[in-house]
């Protein structure tokens, strides 16, 4: 009878050398799926830090999904989700400067009064490690 013919695979240009470069699920290495990284992207944008445990779930390496969901992978999706570029700080971490400065003033004061700096810091409600990069940053 007669020879089946198939469309050829959608190949794009190489990069960093390669002779073919295929994106997405097309890629032979692939182990995501782009309803997985769109879900991913949902998820991490509604709850941070989840991404490690979805890449438990799918079996899939933490760093790979959290570089989908960042957008460094999977890059032609953004269009159609955006990625999550970065985690949003909690509020503890916001000090204007004067709230910064007060509390140095705080911590230098009960340091020098013979509070040790681990309870300066609890004290004025920092963690230890900041109190100290505090003190060593701000002389």
């Amino acid at each position: 009878m007669g020879d089946v013919v198939t469309a050829p695979a959608k190949v794009f240009p190489g990069r960093q050398g390669h002779a073919l470069y295929r994106p997405g699920e097309t890629n032979p290495h692939a182990r995501l799926t782009e309803a997985q990284v769109i879900e991913a992207r949902r998820r991490a944008r509604e709850t941070p830090g989840c991404v490690a445990g979805l890449a438990r779930q799918w079996g899939v390496s933490a760093d790979g999904l959290r570089q989908a969901v960042q957008g460094v992978n999977w890059s032609y999706l953004d269009a159609v989700c955006p990625p999550v570029k970065q985690r949003t700080m909690s509020p503890r971490h916001e000090y204007t400067d004067d709230e910064r400065r007060d509390l140095l003033f705080f911590l230098r004061g009960m340091t020098a009064a013979g509070a040790t700096v681990a309870e300066a810091a609890r004290n004025v409600g920092l963690s230890d490690p900041t109190a100290r990069a505090w003190l060593r940053t701000y002389p």
